[in-house]
C-alpha cells in the first residue's frame, strides 16, 4: 500500500481522529504522583486503532490505571475500545473493586463480538499507603522501575483474555516505594518481528532503565520521559503502542506566596514568577494560559482599583490540592472603587476569570478584597504520535511590535504579553499608525502569548475609532492561537473581522 496516497492519508486521519475522541483528553495533575500517557499508532494505517488506556481518579485517595487492546484494527476496533474504556472507567469512578471492574468487562465482551478476546491490565494505586492492586487479562505484566533504574515485572497475577476460557484471572498486590514508576503498556511495545516476547520484555526494561538513569529534569518528568521512550522506540511499529506511567514523588510542590507593591511595574514580575511555578507542575498549555490570564486580571484589578492613595500591597498565594485542584488567592488591603454605571470597554476581567476557571469567589470587606480562583489541572495526552515539547518553556517575552506597510494594508504584528504593564506601547503604536493615512489596518496576534483585558480594551477603543472614521480594521489570530478564545469570550470577534491567517 502506498502510504502517501491521498486516500490512504485521509483515511488514516479519520481513524486517528476517532481514536483521539475515544481516549482521555487529559490526565489529572496530582501533588504526590506524576502521571503521563501516550498513544502512538501503527505505521501501517490499516493496523491502527485497537489500543486503549485511561487514568481514573477514584474515591479514597486512589487512582486507577488501565491499558488494553482489542482484537482487530481500524474504526470498528476504535469504537469497541471506547466502549470498554467507558465500562471500566464508570466502575472505577464509583470506587468499585477490581473484581467488579473485570466482571463488567467480561460481561460486555461476551455480548460484543468485537470485544471478545480483548486484553487488559488494570492497576489501582492507593496514594495513602502506596499499595498497588492489579490484574492482567491476556496482557503483558506491569513494570516497576526504581529511582536507580532497577526494574521488576509484576507477574503474580495472570488471567485469560476477556470472555474466554471461563474468565479466569487473579488479583495480586504489591507496594511502590518513593521514586518508583509503575508502567502499563500494550503488547506493541514488546512485540518484534522475528523476536520473542521474552526478549521484548527485556528490551523494554532496558529502555526504561536508561531513561531513569539519564534523567536530569527531576522526578516529575520521569513518567513523561518513560512514555516517550516506550512509544517512540527505534523499531518499526507493526502495532499500536499505548503506555501509561505513574511516578511516586518524594517531594510535593511548595505553595507559592508573593507580596509586592500594588504598582503597574510589578505586574510583569508577578506574572513571570507565577508562570514559572505553575509550569513546574507540568500542567497542560490550556490550563497554563487560563490561569496566567486569570491571575494577571486579578492582580491588575488590585493595582488599578484597591488603593485610592499611596500604593499598598497585593498578595498572590497558590497551591495544589490533594485532588489536583489548583487554588489561587489574590488579595489586597484596600477597597475596590465602585464600578462605573457605564463601564464602556472596561469590566471584562471578571468575565474572563469566570470563563477560564472552575470557581471564582470575590470577597470584599473594610479590610480588603480577595479573589479566590480554583481550577482542576490536567496535563495533555498525546494520541497521534506527535512527541510533546519536553524542554522547559522559555520565559514569556514582553511585548514586541513590528509595523510594515503593504500595498493594501498597514500590518501591525504583535508578540509576547499584552497586559496593563505593556499595553501603552501597543496604544502608542496604533495612534502613530492611525495618523499615517487611510489604508486598512491589520493587527496580527498569532504570537501573542497572553492578551489581558487591558489589551482588549485598547483593541476595542481603536477599533471603535477606526470604524467611526469608516476605516477598515482586521485582526489575525489562528484558530489554535492562545488569543482566539479570549477574543471570543470578550465579544471582540463580533465587532471586528478576525482572520485565521494573514492573506
Amino acid at each position: 500500500m502506498d502510504l502517501d496516497e491521498p486516500r490512504v492519508i485521509a483515511e488514516r486521519e479519520v481513524m486517528l481522529e476517532l481514536q483521539r475522541a475515544m481516549l482521555p483528553g487529559g490526565l489529572p495533575v496530582l501533588p504526590d504522583v506524576s502521571l503521563a500517557a501516550e498513544y502512538r499508532p501503527a505505521e501501517e494505517p490499516t493496523l491502527a486503532g485497537g489500543d486503549w488506556f485511561d487514568v481514573v481518579p477514584m474515591p479514597g485517595d486512589t487512582v486507577g490505571l488501565l491499558v488494553g487492546d482489542v482484537v482487530g484494527h481500524g474504526a470498528m476496533a476504535s469504537a469497541v475500545m471506547g466502549q470498554l474504556r467507558a465500562v471500566a472507567a464508570e466502575r472505577l469512578r464509583r470506587g468499585n473493586g477490581l473484581d467488579d471492574v473485570l466482571l463488567a468487562l467480561d460481561a460486555f465482551a461476551a455480548s460484543s463480538p468485537g470485544a471478545r478476546g480483548g486484553t487488559v491490565c488494570v492497576a489501582v494505586f492507593d496514594r495513602t499507603n502506596r499499595s498497588v492492586h492489579y490484574a492482567v487479562r491476556g496482557h503483558p505484566p506491569p513494570l516497576v522501575v526504581g529511582p536507580d533504574g532497577s526494574t521488576r515485572y509484576l507477574s503474580a497475577a495472570t488471567g485469560s483474555p476477556l470472555a474466554l476460557l471461563g474468565n479466569r484471572y487473579q488479583v495480586a498486590a504489591d507496594k511502590l516505594g518513593t521514586g518508583d514508576t509503575l508502567v502499563l503498556y500494550s503488547d506493541g511495545a514488546v512485540e518484534r518481528l522475528g523476536s520473542t516476547i521474552a526478549k521484548g520484555l527485556s528490551e523494554l526494561a532496558g529502555q526504561v532503565t536508561d531513561v531513569v538513569q539519564r534523567n536530569t529534569s527531576g522526578e516529575r518528568m520521569i513518567a513523561e520521559a518513560v512514555c516517550a521512550a516506550v512509544s517512540g522506540g527505534e523499531y518499526g511499529r507493526l502495532d499500536d503502542i499505548s503506555v501509561v506511567a505513574a511516578t511516586v514523588l518524594s517531594v510535593q510542590p511548595e505553595p507559592l506566596a508573593l507580596a509586592v507593591p500594588a504598582t503597574p511595574d510589578q505586574l510583569s514580575g508577578v506574572r513571570k514568577r507565577f508562570s514559572s511555578w505553575l509550569y513546574g507542575l507540568r500542567a497542560g498549555p490550556d490550563d497554563l494560559l487560563a490561569l496566567e490570564l486569570s491571575v494577571v486580571e486579578a492582580v491588575t484589578n488590585a493595582i488599578e482599583h484597591a488603593y485610592s492613595g499611596p500604593a499598598g500591597v497585593v498578595r498572590v498565594a497558590a497551591g495544589l490540592d490533594r485532588d489536583g485542584t489548583l487554588s489561587v488567592e489574590i488579595s489586597d488591603d484596600g477597597r475596590w472603587k465602585p464600578p462605573r454605571a457605564n463601564p464602556g470597554f472596561r469590566g471584562r476581567g471578571l468575565v474572563m476569570m469566570r470563563e477560564f476557571t472552575d470557581v471564582l469567589r470575590l470577597t470584599t470587606s473594610d479590610g480588603g478584597t480577595t479573589v479566590a480562583l480554583e481550577k482542576a489541572l490536567h496535563r495533555p495526552v498525546f494520541t497521534d504520535g506527535m512527541a510533546p515539547a519536553r524542554e522547559r518553556r522559555p520565559e514569556q517575552p514582553d511585548i514586541r511590535i513590528e509595523v510594515s506597510v503593504e500595498p493594501e494594508s498597514v500590518v501591525v504584528s504583535v508578540a509576547g504579553t499584552v497586559d496593563s504593564s505593556s499595553v501603552e506601547q501597543l496604544h502608542a503604536c496604533l495612534i502613530d499608525v492611525e495618523r499615517r493615512g487611510w489604508l486598512p489596518l491589520t493587527i496580527v496576534l498569532d504570537d501573542v502569548t497572553l492578551l489581558a483585558s487591558a489589551g482588549l480594551r485598547t483593541l476595542y477603543e481603536h477599533a471603535g475609532q477606526l470604524i467611526s472614521a469608516q476605516r477598515t480594521i482586521r485582526l489575525v489570530a489562528a484558530d489554535a492561537s492562545p488569543v482566539r478564545d479570549v477574543l471570543a469570550v470578550s465579544g471582540l470577534d463580533m465587532v471586528v473581522e478576525v482572520l485565521p491567517v494573514l492573506g
